[in-house]
């Protein structure tokens, strides 16, 4: 079985924490020194003076492939998964154009969500925030190791799935339901499972790749929060069923209280910075 070589199970958590931004039951900005002019999370306002067009739309290839493993983790702080491909490396998923500097292969995720169904997600459109996200952390193909990926502007995607909670009675397994029996399992700190059956990527994005937005921005949990991430956060959300929702908030972190990222670092503001978007035709007054 081939590893994708991800540069260690420990700098994986690592480099996935520093992307979620849900520094969970930390309310004090982790950076609060940072003085760089690309920082996140930020409001993605689609009618902002500096959007542009994308020039390109996304482009995915393999994200229909099984991972060969897919193990979950209750940290504590976030849940993540671990994921290895046993196909090899020219057959591995990969996402590129979409304004992303270079062609991006996947390397795990991390979830979070938050109190209710106004509070979650990170990144918020037009204001408005989700109640629950997952992202999607992908390493530019130039760079061998995580740690070398962050040094560079280049270096690091974040794929931004928003979660929109529907009453829906019937609808295809897709997002969270492929992961609801894993998750009942890790609902105390410190616990993993290894998921029986891992669904593929694309499994767990939206139907539509071609509505986003893209921007240069940072980590924004791993000190000194390094402007070295491009964000594609996808607009067409993912219907999540309360169900879902309440089993994401049962889970607990290790002082057994409930394990929510409704604590979020501050938004910053854009500085200027391009918004990218496709797909997107804003009724802006």
């Amino acid at each position: 079985m081939a590893h994708l070589p991800s540069g260690g199970l420990l700098l994986l958590v690592a480099v996935l924490a520093f992307l979620t931004g849900a520094a969970l039951g930390v309310t004090e900005d982790p950076c609060p020194e940072t003085t760089g002019l690309r920082q996140s999370p930020v409001d993605l306002n689609l009618c902002a003076d500096t959007r542009q067009p994308a020039q390109e739309p996304l482009k995915v290839s393999n994200f229909d492939q099984t991972p060969a493993t897919m193990t979950l983790t209750n940290t504590g702080k976030q849940v993540f998964a671990d994921i290895t491909w046993a196909v090899g490396s020219r057959q591995l998923p990969q996402i590129s154009g979409g304004q992303l500097p270079g062609v991006f292969v996947p390397l795990g995720f991390i979830l979070h969500w938050g109190a209710n169904l106004t509070s979650g997600s990170e990144h918020s459109v037009n204001g408005r925030f989700f109640p629950a996200e997952l992202y999607l952390l992908c390493r530019n193909i130039l760079y061998t190791s995580n740690e070398e990926a962050h040094q560079n502007i280049d270096g690091l995607a974040g794929i931004t799935v928003f979660f929109e909670h529907r009453d829906l009675k019937i609808f295809r397994r897709r997002g969270l339901a492929m992961l609801a029996p894993e998750l009942a399992s890790i609902r105390n700190a410190s616990s993993s499972v290894r998921v029986a059956a891992p669904p593929s990527l694309r499994s767990l994005l939206p139907w539509s790749l071609q509505r986003f937005v893209t921007y240069r921005g940072s980590a924004t949990a791993l000190p000194p929060c390094p402007e070295s991430v491009t964000w594609v956060s996808l607009l067409t959300p993912v219907p999540v069923l309360a169900i879902e929702l309440q089993q994401l908030r049962q889970l607990e972190d290790a002082e057994g209280r409930p394990l929510e990222s409704s604590v979020r670092r501050p938004q910053f503001p854009l500085n200027g910075r391009t918004l990218y978007t496709k797909g997107v035709t804003p009724i802006c007054v």
